[in-house]
């Protein structure tokens, strides 16, 4: 693993926890599973770019998933 990479994974990891934890609490299933995405993906993709591009859609998904 590269440093970028490994940067990616703790960054995603922690980003996910944060958005887990605030659907938990507020009850926002979509964030919850933005979340759970964020937590698990990084051990299923191995490329950096489409871990960062994976990240800002999961990033993003809460935001636009709400307003439908």
């Amino acid at each position: 693993m590269s440093p970028v990479q490994i940067f990616l994974v703790v960054l995603m990891s922690l980003a996910g926890m944060a958005y887990f934890g605030y659907g938990k609490k507020q009850q926002v299933m979509s964030a919850m599973v933005a979340g759970g995405l964020m937590m698990g993906i990084p051990y299923v993709v191995s490329s950096a770019w489409l871990l960062f591009l994976i990240w800002l859609v999961l990033m993003a998904f809460p935001i636009f998933g709400s307003r439908m």
